[in-house]
C-alpha cells in the first residue's frame, strides 16, 4: 500500500514505570515513517488508564483512554521496569479486548509479559527480554517462547526481544504496512541497517575480531549482492575457510552467508519493485539473482507472495 492510501491509529500504551527507552523509541520511529511518507501514515496517540503517567523523571500528560482503541488499530505495550508485578486489571482487560476485536498488539522488551498476564500469547510463539524468560517458564506455561529470536511475528500479535529489537521490530512492522521503501528511509535516519533478521540472536559474548571480520563481509556483500557471488568467493574475501565462515555467520548473524545474501537481494529487489517502473528481468538482474526463476522462488520463500503481488500491494503506479 501506498502512504497515501492508508492511516493507521497507532496506540502506544503507557503506564507507571514505563521503560523510557522503549516509548521514545518507538514513537519516534512511526513519527519519521510519518514524515518520509509526506503523507499521514500512522495517527500515534498514547493510551492508558490515567490522563498522566510518572516514569523516572520522564512524565507524559493528555494520554488518551484504553476506549479509543479500535478494531483495526495498533496497540503497542513497551517495557516496564517492573513488569512481573503489574496488576492492573483495567489496562490488561483493554489489551485483550483490544485483541478479541482484531487490533493487532505489539510488544516490545518485556512489555510482553502484560501481553501473557492478558491471555492473548495463550498458545502462541513469542519472544521477550532474556530478563524474563524465568517468568514465563513459571507463570506463562501456555507460551511458546522463543529465546534466541529478535522478534515473531503471529499476524495479530507481534513481540520482540529487549531494548534496540525493538527498533527492528519497528522496521519490520512499517515495512509490513508500507514497504521496503519507507522502512528503509526510517532505517537510514537512525543510522541502522534496515531489518536484522527476526533469527539474529539475543545473546552472545563475541569475540571482537571475529565479530569485526563479519561485520566487514556485511558491508562488502551490501555492496556486491548484485555479482554472481558463491560461498567460496565471499569466504575468500573473508580470509577464511568456507566452512569457518559458515559456522561464524550462524553463531554472530543467525543464519548462514548465502541466506543472508539472498534476503539482502530480495530486500533490494522490494525497494526497486515499490520505487522503479523496471520490470521484473532487470530487477532480478540488479538484485543479483540471475535468473528470473531463481528470483521469484527466493522471493515468495522470503516476502511470501510473488513479485508481481508485492508491486501491486505497495505501488500501484508501477505494475508489471
Amino acid at each position: 500500500m501506498s502512504c497515501e492510501s492508508t492511516l493507521i491509529n497507532l496506540h502506544i500504551l503507557v503506564v507507571d514505570g514505563f521503560v523510557p527507552y522503549d516509548l521514545a523509541v518507538t514513537y519516534q520511529m512511526f513519527f519519521v515513517a510519518t514524515k518520509e511518507c509526506e503523507q499521514p501514515s500512522y495517527n500515534i496517540q498514547f493510551v492508558g488508564s490515567q490522563g498522566q503517567v510518572q516514569s523516572d523523571s520522564f512524565t507524559i500528560e493528555n494520554v488518551q483512554p484504553l476506549s479509543i482503541i479500535g478494531a483495526n488499530d495498533t496497540l503497542i505495550v513497551p517495557g516496564l521496569y517492573t513488569p512481573t508485578a503489574y496488576d492492573d486489571e483495567n489496562v490488561l482487560r483493554a489489551i485483550r479486548t483490544a485483541y478479541q476485536q482484531g487490533s493487532r498488539i505489539v510488544s516490545i522488551c518485556n512489555g510482553s509479559v502484560l501481553l501473557a498476564k492478558s491471555g492473548v500469547l495463550d498458545g502462541k510463539r513469542a519472544t521477550s527480554h532474556w530478563d524474563v524468560f524465568s517468568e514465563f517458564e513459571q507463570h506463562h506455561t501456555a507460551v511458546d517462547i522463543l529465546r534466541d529470536v529478535l522478534y515473531v511475528d503471529e499476524g495479530q500479535v507481534i513481540t520482540s526481544a529487549g531494548l534496540s529489537a525493538g527498533q527492528d521490530l519497528c522496521l519490520h512492522i512499517i515495512k509490513c504496512d508500507f514497504g521496503a521503501a519507507l522502512a528503509n528511509k526510517v532505517a537510514e535516519r537512525f543510522v541502522m541497517p534496515l531489518e536484522r533478521s527476526f533469527s539474529h540472536p539475543q545473546l552472545y559474548r563475541p569475540v571482537y575480531n571475529v565479530l569485526n571480520d563479519i561485520q566487514r563481509v556485511q558491508l562488502w556483500l551490501s555492496h556486491n549482492y548484485h555479482k554472481p557471488l558463491t560461498l567460496a568467493e565471499i569466504a575468500e574475501h573473508a580470509c577464511m575457510t568456507s566452512r569457518a565462515l559458515t559456522r561464524n555467520f550462524n553463531k554472530y548473524v543467525g543464519q548462514s552467508p548465502m541466506r543472508w545474501l539472498r534476503e539482502l537481494r530480495v530486500q533490494r529487489a522490494q525497494i526497486l519493485l515499490e520505487t522503479t517502473t523496471f520490470n521484473i528481468n532487470v530487477i532480478s538482474e540488479l538484485s543479483g539473482f540471475g535468473t528470473v526463476v531463481n528470483f521469484r522462488i527466493a522471493f515468495k520463500r522470503y516476502a511470501g507472495c510473488s513479485p508481481t503481488e508485492w508491486r501491486c500491494r505497495y505501488n500501484n503506479d508501477h505494475a508489471l
